[in-house]
């Protein structure tokens, strides 16, 4: 007798390079996301790779009179890993990744933000108020995901998961109101990659 060298239905699938894309619904907005992940050691369990991400949120924030909304966009950037496991039954990858990166956040205030400055200027120093105020801002980000993607067909997935983006800002007080600085939710997307034999 000789052991069976071929393979079968309930084999793990096997992934050199696996690519994914996908949106998401998070606080007070969404964003799109890519990245690329090479599998790392002899059972695929842990990869290594890249992101890029772009998100748009419509924070809240105490504007020292009244609560008021403000147009926030991101583009982040980084290294990421993630460990991922294999069910047989569902033909399943459950998994978590982490990334950790560069983000460059820009801030528009609405129409009345100059005459808003200068009626708050009577009140609070002008550098302070432009600290609080930033048009544009370079500030660390960290992501997460905890999710799962089902196997459609040979190196075709459907990607389900909970995200979340987290910031850290340099020299801002955190005076801003969830979305912009801590964001999650839920996202759906596709990855592929070629399966070896």
């Amino acid at each position: 007798w000789q052991p069976w060298r071929g393979r079968t239905f309930n084999e793990v699938p096997q992934h050199r390079m696996l690519y994914a894309a996908s949106w998401s619904t998070i606080l007070d907005g969404w964003s799109i996301d890519a990245s690329a992940m090479r599998m790392m050691n002899r059972n695929n369990r842990i990869g290594v790779g890249a992101f890029v991400r772009y998100f748009s949120t419509n924070p809240s924030r105490d504007d020292y009179v009244r609560i008021s909304t403000y147009d926030h966009r991101a583009v982040a950037f980084g290294p990421q890993t993630e460990i991922r496991g294999y069910s047989r039954r569902l033909k399943t990858f459950f998994y978590v990744d982490f990334g950790l990166g560069g983000c460059y956040h820009h801030f528009k205030w609405g129409d009345g933000y100059d005459a808003k400055l200068e009626w708050l200027e009577t009140y609070v120093k002008r550098e302070e108020l432009e600290n609080q105020y930033p048009t544009s801002r370079w500030a660390y980000q960290f992501n997460y995901r905890l999710g799962a993607y089902v196997r459609l067909t040979r190196g075709l997935y459907a990607d389900v998961a909970f995200t979340g983006i987290g910031h850290i800002f340099t020299r801002i007080p955190q005076k801003y109101i969830s979305s912009d600085q801590f964001p999650f939710g839920f996202s759906v997307g596709l990855r592929f990659g070629r399966e070896r034999r």
